[in-house]
């Protein structure tokens, strides 16, 4: 893989986070976000690598090694182009003491496209015009057929292994080129997955027999006897469940501090002229007070005012009808 298509990766991964509209600190906060799903995914692939059997298609050894080598992913990457290796015919065209080249046809497609295998006698490695290998990293078809047609091997050479898609890929010491090692500090559930992936191929060898099974029991109760001292003695700290509980700790609440972020409410115009409104009453508008608990249409002023209004009323009433009357008086007379 080429730099700049580790750069492509990379960016194609994180642009599901980040975007050139986050400011500093959300990028932070999303580029960490995406590191941590990022090892979360590769958790589970380990966990589905090391407690979970893959499905078989061909009952041979190399199927059976390919699955103890790679990762489940790449495995039945692998598994295909071996179970389609033997759709192919091989026809040597010319060969020499140091090279042989092979002509490589489908056998429902022979006058389709052929490939060309080049084998290298010295160096025990052979090569495909189609270049999988090398560019992915992964045997092809073509070599698959070439290697239990022709060389008749049972198991994947070496040579056509890449560590990188392996179980193990992880597992060596990681060097700095000043030759310091680099030390990552791993949780419980990496150091879970390495002891569990270290002790679970003796566990699958021992099963089957009973005299095996027998001693490995034997051995694992020995085993955590000598571990249950390590376990339980910490020297120098009590359990907490042992622990005296007559020192009490008081805790004090802290001190309300007003935030710089904190927003105030909009005041309206009427708030602003009249002051702070009461919150626990309402506002008359006929008297326009506030805090009260009567309105305008049962306001106790207003009522007072209308029934004033009515006595002026009446006595007006009852002047006009007494100057009539004495009018009257004085005409008839």
């Amino acid at each position: 893989m080429s730099s700049s298509q580790r750069a492509e990766s990379a960016h194609s991964f994180f642009k599901d986070y980040v975007s050139n509209q986050n400011s500093l600190v959300d990028f932070m906060v999303q580029f960490t976000r995406g590191l941590l799903h990022k090892r979360h995914e590769e958790l589970i692939s380990d966990h589905i690598d090391i407690n979970e059997k893959p499905r078989y298609k061909c009952p041979i050894k190399m199927e059976k090694q390919m699955a103890d080598v790679f990762t489940r992913k790449y495995y039945y990457i692998v598994q295909d182009q071996l179970w389609e290796s033997y759709n192919y015919n091989l026809v040597v065209t010319s060969e020499d003491e140091v090279s042989c080249r092979l002509k490589v046809v489908r056998e429902d497609h022979e006058d389709g496209r052929a490939r060309v295998i080049m084998y290298d006698k010295s160096k025990d490695i052979a090569s495909c015009s189609c270049k999988s290998f090398e560019s992915v990293g992964i045997p092809c078809r073509h070599i698959f057929a070439f290697l239990h047609k022709v060389r008749q091997v049972h198991k994947l050479p070496d040579q056509y292994i890449l560590k990188r898609w392996t179980k193990s890929a992880k597992s060596e010491v990681v060097m700095e080129n000043s030759g310091m090692e680099v030390t990552v500090r791993k949780t419980l559930l990496e150091k879970r997955g390495l002891l569990f992936q270290q002790y679970s191929h003796v566990i699958d060898s021992v099963v089957l027999s009973e005299e095996a099974s027998k001693l490995f029991c034997e051995t694992m109760e020995s085993l955590i006897e000598k571990i249950k001292p390590l376990l339980n003695s910490d020297e120098g700290v009590e359990p907490c469940a042992t622990r005296s509980s007559t020192h009490q700790t008081g805790f004090r609440e802290p001190d309300e501090v007003r935030t710089k972020g904190r927003a105030k409410r909009i005041k309206r115009g009427k708030e602003k002229a009249n002051g702070k409104r009461n919150s626990t009453g309402r506002h008359c508008h006929g008297c326009g007070k506030d805090g009260q608990t009567h309105d305008k249409r049962n306001c106790p002023m207003l009522l007072n005012l209308n029934q004033s209004a009515d006595n002026l009323s009446g006595e007006d009433i009852d002047n006009d009808s007494s100057s009539q009357v004495w009018n009257n008086i004085v005409i008839c007379s």
